[in-house]
């Protein structure tokens, strides 16, 4: 009986490892390009450009209850030839999964912080 139990938990937990690391949010390590010399990693966009651009991002956040995941819009400006922090403001107890970029181009004048979105530029 006990070399079957052995046997079974040497089956079992890299099945489950597998199944575990699988299952890992996919933002997490995935490069997104919104506009051309614009990208976007772990919650940071950089703007390679000589134009300020205006970043949307939705985020799908992981479930904080099982099956209902949560949608949180964030906006962030990103002027030239900077790194900027997007974030994600998932709600306590769920991860950010998902993140859809999006990038249009706005010259205009940053408004003061803050300016009802989040993000910052080193």
């Amino acid at each position: 009986m006990r070399q079957r139990t052995l046997a079974m938990l040497g089956i079992a937990c890299p099945m489950f490892a597998a199944a575990f690391v699988a299952a890992a949010p996919y933002a997490a390590a995935t490069d997104y390009q919104p506009a051309p010399q614009v990208s976007c990693n772990d919650y940071w966009c950089r703007n390679d450009s000589d134009d300020t651009y205006r970043i949307d991002a939705t985020v799908q956040c992981g479930p904080a209850f099982p099956f209902i995941p949560y949608y949180t819009n964030i906006f962030a400006y990103l002027p030239p030839h900077r790194t900027t922090l997007i974030g994600s403001n998932c709600p306590k107890g769920s991860v950010p999964e998902v993140v859809t970029y999006h990038a249009v181009i706005d010259n205009r004048p940053i408004p003061p912080w803050p300016f009802a979105g989040t993000g910052s530029s080193i």
